[in-house]
C-alpha cells in the first residue's frame, strides 16, 4: 500500500467518525427536543455513515439558532460546509487526484471545531468514562450517596487518581436530580469540560439502568472561580474587570472577592444563590475565599445548604494548603471534623503510582496532609488486574534549549497507536510560542498523526475553557492548568526559568497525570537546566529498580 493509499484510508475512517458524531448529536438529542420539526430522515437513521453527511449537515445548518452566539454559528457552519466539500474530494468529484494528507489535516481541524462547538464527545471517551463509573469502589459510592452533614460542609482529600472528581461530579448530578440548584467551582478552566462529561455520562448510565434520572442543565453551573466572580461583577455590580489588565490572575480574584464581599446583599442577590456548591481541586483556593463562597449558599430551602470540597494538597502550586489550611482556620470558614479520605489511585499504572510516592517522599516538603498514591486492591472493589494495565515507560532527558523542539517531535513520532491514545505536552507559555509552530511543521504530511489542541487564545477553540483532549489528540498546555486531567502519554518540559519548588510540583503533577492504557502509557521529562539534573538521575535509577520488581 502506497503512502497516498494509507492517507486515503485514514481520511475515510476520519469521515466515518465525524458522521457518527453528528448523528449522535442530532439523534436523539434534537429529535427529542424538536420532534416533527427535525427531519424525519435523520430521526429514522439507526446509525450514520459518510454518505449521510450531506443530510446531517443540511439539517444542522437549517437549525443554526440552536448553537448559541452568532460568531459560534459562523465558525460551526464554516466547518460543516468544509466537511461537505472534503467528502466530495474523497469521492473524486474533481478530475485531479486529491492530496489526502492535506485533506486529513483539514478534516482534523473541522472535527475539532464541530466537536467543541456542538459539545460532542468522542465515542471512546464516553465508553472510557462509563467504564470508570461502572467500577466505582465501595468507598467512592459511599461518599457519592451519603447524606449532607449537619453543618452542610464537608471536605474530601485524596491522592491523584483516587476518584475525587468522580465523586464530586456524581454527587453534584445526584443533587440536581433531586431538584437542587447546583454550582460547581474549579480553579483551572480546562477542568470544566471533564466535569461536564462525567455528569452527562453519569446521567446516561442511570437512565440505562432504568432509573428515572434527569439532570436539568438549567440547574447546574460549572465554572472556574475567576469567571464566576467576573460574571457576578459584570451582571450584578456593573463592574467590568476585563478592562483592568493590571496585576496577576490571583490579584484580580482578590480584588473581585473584596468587592463582592462589600456589595453582596442577601435579599437582593437571593436569585444568584445555590442549594449546593461543590469545589474541585480546592487546594488552589485561598482560605480567605471560602467565606464569600458560603454567601452564595441558599439558606431558604435548608438551614445548612451543602458546601463540599475536594483537594490534593500535594498538588498545591501556590502553597495555600500547607500555609493556611490549618484545622483552626478552616473551622472559621465552616469546615470541621475529619477529612473524608480516598487514597487508592486507579488512574495510574502501579509503577507510576510507586514512582509518585518515591518522588513525594524525596523531594516535596514533609507535610502530614500530603496524599501518597497507593495501589492496594480490596476484595470488594472491582480494581483493574495488572495485565489490563499494559506497560508504563518513564525516561528523563537532559536537553539544551536549542534541541528541545526536535526532541519533542521525536518523542511524538515514537508514540504508537496515535489514533487510540492521547498525549499532552506540559510546558510554560513561553516555550509554547516557539514549540507549537515547529511541531506543526514537523508533523505536516505525517499519516496517523495527532490533531493538535493548544491553549494560545483567550477565547475560541484554542482557549483553556475549550481544552479537552481525547484519543487522536495532542494537547499543549501548562502543568498548572492540567491539574485534575489525564493523558496516556505525558511530556513535561522543565523550563530553565522555573524556580526549584515550582519545577518539583510540576514533576509531581506530570507523574500523576499519566492515564493507564491497555498497551502502553508513558512519561517523558525534558530538562533544560543543569539545576534539576540530579533529580533525573535519581528518578531514572529508581524507575529501573521498580521495573525489576514486577
Amino acid at each position: 500500500m502506497t503512502e497516498q493509499e494509507k492517507a486515503e484510508q485514514v481520511c475515510r475512517s476520519k469521515l466515518k467518525s465525524i458522521a457518527e458524531a453528528l448523528h449522535r448529536f442530532a439523534n436523539p438529542t434534537l429529535v427529542k427536543n424538536y420532534g416533527e420539526d427535525w427531519p424525519k430522515r435523520v430521526s429514522k437513521m439507526p446509525k450514520a455513515s459518510a454518505k449521510d453527511i450531506p443530510v446531517l449537515i443540511t439539517a444542522l445548518i437549517n437549525r443554526k439558532h440552536l448553537f448559541g452566539k452568532v460568531k459560534q454559528n459562523q465558525i460551526l457552519q464554516k466547518a460543516l460546509l468544509k466537511i461537505k466539500d472534503l467528502r466530495g474530494l474523497l469521492n473524486h468529484e474533481q478530475e485531479t487526484e486529491p492530496d489526502y494528507n492535506v485533506i486529513l489535516k483539514e478534516l482534523n481541524n473541522c472535527e475539532i471545531s464541530i466537536y467543541q462547538n456542538l459539545g460532542i464527545r468522542k465515542l471512546d471517551t464516553i465508553v472510557a468514562v462509563s467504564k470508570v463509573l461502572n467500577r466505582l469502589t465501595t468507598e467512592q459510592k459511599k461518599y457519592i450517596h451519603e447524606e449532607p452533614s449537619s453543618s452542610g460542609s464537608r471536605r474530601l482529600r485524596g491522592s491523584a487518581g483516587s476518584g475525587k472528581t468522580l465523586v464530586l461530579a456524581a454527587r453534584a448530578a445526584e443533587a440536581v436530580n433531586k431538584g437542587k440548584r447546583v454550582l460547581f467551582l474549579v480553579y483551572s478552566k480546562p477542568l470544566e469540560q471533564k466535569i461536564q462529561n462525567i455528569i452527562n455520562t453519569y446521567e446516561e448510565q442511570k437512565e440505562k439502568e432504568g432509573i428515572d434520572f434527569v439532570v436539568n442543565e438549567e440547574n447546574i453551573k460549572i465554572l472556574n472561580f475567576f469567571k464566576f466572580l467576573l460574571n457576578f461583577c459584570m451582571e450584578e455590580l456593573k463592574q467590568d474587570f476585563k478592562k483592568n489588565n493590571e496585576g496577576d490572575f490571583d490579584s484580580k480574584i482578590n480584588e473581585m472577592v473584596t468587592l463582592i464581599n462589600d456589595k453582596f446583599e442577601e435579599e437582593k442577590h437571593k436569585e444568584k444563590t445555590f442549594d449546593a456548591i461543590y469545589v474541585d481541586e480546592a487546594q488552589n483556593f485561598d482560605i480567605k475565599w471560602w467565606p464569600l463562597i458560603r454567601k452564595f449558599l441558599n439558606k431558604d430551602k435548608q438551614e445548612n445548604p451543602e458546601l463540599y470540597i475536594a483537594a490534593d494538597v500535594t498538588q498545591d502550586y501556590r502553597n495555600r494548603g500547607s500555609r493556611n489550611w490549618t484545622d483552626e482556620s478552616m473551622k472559621g470558614c465552616g469546615f470541621k471534623g475529619r477529612w473524608r479520605e480516598l487514597n487508592n489511585s486507579y488512574r495510574m499504572h502501579p509503577l507510576a503510582s510507586k514512582l509518585a510516592r518515591i518522588f513525594i517522599l524525596k523531594y516535596l516538603p514533609s507535610d502530614e496532609s500530603n496524599n501518597l498514591p497507593q495501589y492496594t486492591p480490596t476484595k470488594d472493589d472491582p480494581v483493574l488486574p495488572l495485565q489490563e494495565h499494559g506497560e508504563f515507560n518513564f525516561v528523563w532527558h537532559n536537553c539544551s534549549k536549542d534541541d528541545v523542539s526536535s526532541k519533542v517531535v521525536n518523542l511524538i513520532e515514537d508514540i504508537p497507536e496515535k489514533s487510540n491514545t492521547n498525549s499532552v505536552i506540559l510546558c510554560s507559555n513561553n516555550i509554547q510560542k516557539t514549540l507549537i509552530p515547529k511541531i506543526k511543521d514537523s508533523m505536516e504530511g505525517l499519516n496517523n498523526c495527532f490533531a493538535i489542541k493548544e491553549t494560545t487564545q483567550v477565547k475560541g477553540l484554542n482557549s483553556k475553557e475549550q481544552f479537552f483532549i481525547e484519543n487522536g489528540d495532542l494537547g499543549i498546555i501548562t502543568s498548572q492548568s492540567y491539574q485534575g486531567l489525564e493523558s496516556h502519554n505525558v511530556i513535561l518540559i522543565l523550563d530553565y526559568k522555573w524556580q526549584n519548588s515550582f519545577a518539583k510540583k510540576s514533576i509531581y503533577v506530570a507523574i500523576t497525570r499519566v492515564l493507564v492504557h491497555e498497551n502502553l502509557s508513558s512519561l517523558n521529562i525534558i530538562n533544560l537546566t543543569h539545576e534539576f539534573s540530579t533529580i533525573g538521575q535519581y528518578l531514572n535509577r529508581k524507575f529501573e529498580a521498580l521495573k525489576s520488581t514486577l
